[in-house]
């Protein structure tokens, strides 16, 4: 998955030999997101609740697209997969644990999300 996760950044090089993830194929998701849809979404909410802030929108298999660029697609069991191209950085995590109302969603992904922040200065 981490794998995959690159693809979508600078460094793809790291793992093939060919671009699979072009700007133009960046910039298609990107803009297939709307904000207005998004904020009658589900998603919206579980948003806040594992990066700490709202994603603005979802499109194609991307559950979260940040106004910034940085995108992901959680998974069963908590897992998650997120990439940020403008701060070349790509994160996952595995997991096997039920969403448990009692304790929320995992906070892997606040965790990435803050990690591409602080890794690229911000």
């Amino acid at each position: 998955m981490a794998r995959y996760a690159t693809l979508f950044t600078p460094s793809w090089k790291a793992v093939a030999s060919e671009q699979v993830v072009t700007d133009d194929l960046l910039k298609t998701i990107r803009s297939a997101a709307d904000p207005a849809r998004y904020a009658k979404a589900s998603k919206l909410k579980s948003s806040m609740g594992a990066f700490n802030e709202f994603a603005m929108g979802n499109a194609y298999q991307f559950d979260y697209i940040f106004e910034d660029g940085a995108m992901a697609k959680s998974g069963n069991m908590n897992q998650m997969i997120y990439m940020d191209p403008k701060r070349d950085f790509a994160a996952i995590a595995f997991s096997n644990s039920p969403y448990h109302s009692g304790f929320g969603e995992t906070k892997a992904p606040a965790y990435m999300r803050l990690a591409a922040k602080r890794l690229a200065g911000r």
